[in-house]
């Protein structure tokens, strides 16, 4: 796990990026805005995919983009193979 350090604005508990400050306060200097605080980021929606065997990220409908399509077509959500796994199992099942 990487660790990161902080934003050197005072309050601000983002992960630095540029100089020291995070990406939102970076880019107010870049603008040669005052520093201010950053807004809060609040979203309703989830962030990953809400079908229960599924850790990719949320795309649409709470689903990833794979499971959104699926949703959209009213088919039966089902795990989603991975692409790594289908190939080591063609190569076991070649030799």
């Amino acid at each position: 796990m990487n660790e990161y350090k902080d934003c050197t604005f005072e309050g601000c508990s983002r992960p630095e990026r540029r100089g020291g400050y995070c990406h939102g306060h970076g880019n107010q200097l870049r603008r040669g805005m005052e520093l201010r605080p950053l807004r809060a980021y609040t979203t309703s929606s989830p962030i990953y995919c809400k079908f229960e065997e599924c850790n990719r990220g949320h795309h649409s409908y709470g689903y990833c983009e794979q499971h959104s399509r699926a949703h959209k077509r009213g088919q039966e959500l089902r795990p989603i193979k991975q692409y790594r796994e289908r190939q080591k199992k063609k190569k076991e099942e070649q030799g």
